[in-house]
């Protein structure tokens, strides 16, 4: 027998060697089970490339605050120590405004609980649109100043547009602060790169997003206003300790809202 006819060894070692050839006509890999992967496309992004869009393709109140409960219950420790910070930060504020004497330092007063409402309220939304990018939301978020001064001036004009419409037969001010209840959501996830359809992160642009996104979709919004209403009353009533769930849970449900409608990421949450 010539050499050239001599039977090659196999060398299946760690170095060097090369995987057995495939057969004429077999597959090189084996293909995976059916099912394995996820079709294509179904982890297709937002208009502006910035996650996936939400799941449903309608929205539905009730699915907005099931999210918020699940939401709330994959995070109850923080948001519930978030909800009583600012129970007690707007009491205090309270305090502020009414426990004391004299014009001016009534006045000092009432900018100083004014100031403590605003920081708190914009830090709830800030804990709300964590959950939505799967974070878990930190007592830090109700302490930080970031886009407190657009949030402020948004929220001086949405005050003077609503206190106006109150003036006149209270519907048109119930109107005004219904439309323009996501400008504080705007100005948030414009710094984190949300697409919205706020041209700018001002409070201009904060509130014309929020107009354009209830204005076209009252009908479903009305019912999640309602409802969120009706639950927090609830809270209200159960003494007020309910609201350590209610309010944490109708903010994110909130939200969800206006992620959805802007087609910005929403994090899956355990039922």
């Amino acid at each position: 027998m010539s050499e050239t006819d001599a039977p090659q060894p196999e060398d299946h070692g760690p170095q060097g060697s090369t995987p057995p050839q495939p057969a004429p006509g077999e597959a090189a890999y084996p293909p995976p089970p059916p099912g394995a992967y996820p079709p294509p496309g179904a982890y297709g992004q937002g208009p502006m490339g910035y996650g996936p869009p939400p799941v449903a393709t309608q929205f539905v109140a009730g699915d907005a605050l099931a999210y918020g409960w699940s939401g709330f219950k994959n995070n109850i420790g923080p948001l519930a120590l978030i909800a009583l910070v600012v129970l007690l930060a707007n009491f205090v504020a309270t305090w502020l405004q009414w426990g004391t004497d004299g014009v001016l330092l009534s006045f000092v007063m009432n900018l100083a609980s004014t100031f403590i409402s605003l920081v708190i309220s914009l830090g709830l939304i800030r804990a709300a649109l964590a959950i939505l990018d799967g974070h878990s939301p930190e007592i830090g978020d109700l302490l930080s100043t970031k886009d407190l001064v657009p949030y402020i001036v948004a929220s001086l004009l949405v005050t003077l547009l609503v206190g106006v419409g109150l003036v006149l037969c209270i519907v048109p001010g119930l109107i005004a602060g219904f439309l323009l209840q996501f400008y504080g959501y705007a100005i948030v996830d414009r710094r984190i790169g949300a697409s919205t359809v706020a041209p700018q992160s001002d409070p201009i642009g904060a509130m014309r997003a929020s107009f354009e996104i209830t204005s076209t979709n009252v009908g479903s919004l009305i019912v999640l206003a309602i409802l969120s209403i009706l639950l927090n009353m609830v809270g209200i009533l159960l003494c007020g300790v309910g609201l350590l769930v209610t309010l944490p849970v109708t903010a994110i449900a909130i939200a969800y809202a206006w992620r959805f409608f802007t087609r910005g990421p929403i994090a899956p949450q355990n039922a």
